[in-house]
């Protein structure tokens, strides 16, 4: 029986622009054999994959924003509940409100995926075509095969063993399934994304980061070869012990993206999302190796869900910003890392379009901001537009980084010349011989070296839905959080190293009217330069409190690192 393809036809296809995959539809249908014979329509079939990553319930919101939390350095706040809180706080049930809508969307999606898959592997094109079209298909399997493991990736880091279904539903088939074990899952993954780097163009050769290609593939297959090595894998949350094989996959991979210069560091890491937030493209250093491309105001929640609090101004709108940064973590950061003052924002607008100092549990997570956001998105409107960014170069080098280090049984000059690659952006030129090339090379031993790393890729990708799924691999998620906890302690007791937090803050409001100048957020004390008499004070540590401490985990993370299983899916999976 021929399965039934439905195309979504593109009237007005252009991903150079930051827009929807899709901007219209049509309600043609078109057998499978006829679509997978037909280079563009086969086309328009895998861009329907891109299409329903896009939605709320997958990489719009939940899986970029609710699912990743809560860890070390991201919380969310208010009161526990049977939604987005108790998934971030470790307490969801199988009757969680946010987790059967994105399960059924991850599977929905990979139908898709499954669907192209199948119709271009018997597609007459993909053998017979010859030249660019024969090329063009080799691509679009690649790409099939590259958005399935993106999916079946997020399904295993957030729920663990799942149901495993690489080929297309025939209607008369059966949907109930077994769960297959999430280390046969990954190693499949593996699979797939090693063919499919070889049926991609490099970066310069595609154009676009809003498409896969090979080196995002290649790290792709490094970060999931990673998770494969990490205690992810075992019930006892301990190292498999065939992890080496793994450790050798991913450097091998990431030394692949570094050695064909494809890929380099914007050398503004504040540039990497304000011009995010502007809806430039990067094409000069391609940091960002692949972003989803979103619909203004269509889709993308990046600037109001996770970004600067805006009580509804003319100017920019209206921001929830319910993502935070705990005080331990604002505070880890050295005060001469620029990366501090982008990651997180300790300031939010009035409903005059002016700033005003928060408080020090509010401080936000803010890379992406309403007020970066040009044309302005004003109002009430939640969707920004603004693109999901899967992996950014830095996270190979650092994953390159780790990969020398557990290999050799300590780090090599390639993974300290990888670190350093990465702090020498985040400092003045006045503090690299003290903060980068002293600081890495006094890091000489195994363990001290991923210490090291573990904090570098703390500062570096918060708020980018990266950290939680380092803690499992690493087997650190119930430590890290149980330090947060400590820490914060100490904050309130003024224990070092946050001896110097302080009890009240002065700020005012500088000359452009609109932006606010702080005085003391590191110190004590008010240098004599700054007029308090002119200044607007604020209680500061003084708003930590123990339920809040509390809320950053209320359940033993390592017992409930996987998210339940949707009550309704569980009636679908043969035990």
């Amino acid at each position: 029986m021929n399965r039934v393809v439905y195309i979504l036809l593109v009237l007005s296809f252009a991903l150079s622009a930051c827009d929807d995959y899709f901007s219209a539809e049509s309600d043609s249908t078109y057998t499978e054999k006829l679509v997978f014979s037909n280079v563009d329509l086969a086309e328009q079939a895998v861009v329907g994959i891109y299409s329903a990553m896009c939605d709320d319930n997958l990489y719009s919101k939940k899986l970029s924003m609710y699912f990743s939390m809560n860890t070390d350095v991201e919380y969310i706040s208010g009161d526990t509940d049977n939604g987005r809180r108790g998934v971030a706080r470790y307490v969801a049930t199988s009757s969680n409100t946010e987790l059967y809508a994105t399960w059924t969307s991850l599977y929905q999606a990979i139908e898709r995926a499954n669907l192209c898959v199948s119709g271009i592997r018997s597609s007459n094109v993909l053998t017979d075509g010859g030249g660019m079209q024969s090329e063009k298909m080799r691509r679009l399997l690649g790409e099939a095969l590259t958005l399935r493991a993106i999916l079946y990736f997020d399904l295993v880091k957030n729920f663990g063993d799942v149901p495993l279904k690489r080929e297309p539903s025939e209607f008369s088939q059966s949907l109930i399934l077994p769960k297959t074990s999430r280390t046969e899952i990954l190693d499949g993954l593996i699979e797939d994304l090693a063919e499919a780097k070889e049926l991609m163009p490099w970066f310069s050769e595609l154009g676009t980061s809003e498409r896969v290609h090979k080196g995002f593939v290649k790290g792709l297959l490094a970060r999931v070869a990673l998770f494969r090595a990490g205690c992810g894998m075992t019930e006892n949350n301990e190292k498999p012990h065939d992890r080496i094989y793994y450790y050798e996959i991913a450097n091998r991979e990431c030394k692949e993206v570094v050695e064909s210069y494809q890929h380099a560091l914007n050398p503004s890491f504040e540039s990497i999302f304000r011009s995010q937030c502007q809806y430039e493209k990067d094409l000069t250093y391609g940091e960002n190796m692949f972003e989803l491309a979103f619909g203004k105001l269509n889709r993308g929640e990046l600037g109001y869900y996770i970004g600067v609090k805006h009580e509804e101004n003319v100017k920019y709108g209206k921001s929830e910003a319910g993502m935070y940064a705990p005080p331990s973590f604002f505070y880890s950061y050295d005060t001469a890392d620029c990366r501090r003052n982008v990651t997180c924002a300790v300031y939010k607008y009035t409903s005059d379009g002016i700033q005003s100092l928060t408080n020090i549990t509010a401080v936000t997570l803010a890379k992406w901001r309403k007020e970066w956001i040009k044309p302005a998105v004003t109002g009430s409107a939640k969707y920004t537009g603004v693109n999901y960014t899967f992996m950014r170069f830095a996270d190979v080098l650092l994953m390159l980084a780790e990969t020398e280090n557990e290999l050799n049984d300590g780090p090599t000059d390639i993974a300290k010349n990888a670190l350093k690659e990465v702090r020498k952006r985040a400092f003045n030129e006045s503090s690299q011989k003290e903060k980068v090339h002293d600081y890495v090379d006094s890091l000489n031993g195994k363990d001290l070296f991923f210490n090291a790393l573990v904090d570098e890729r703390a500062w570096e990708f918060a708020g980018e839905g990266i950290r939680k799924y380092d803690l499992i691999r690493w087997g650190l998620l119930a430590d890290k959080i149980e330090k947060c906890k400590t820490d914060l302690v100490k904050i309130q007791t003024e224990e070092p190293p946050f001896e110097n937090v302080p009890q009240k803050v002065y700020w005012k409001l500088s000359d452009d009217g609109e932006t606010i100048e702080i005085a003391n957020i590191d110190k004590l004390y008010v240098s004599d330069d700054f007029d308090v008499k002119a200044a607007s004070n604020s209680k500061w540590k003084s708003k930590l409190s123990t339920s809040y401490i509390d809320r950053v985990a209320e359940a033993n993370p390592d017992q409930n690192r996987f998210l339940p299983i949707p009550q309704k899916a569980q009636e679908l999976i043969k035990n």
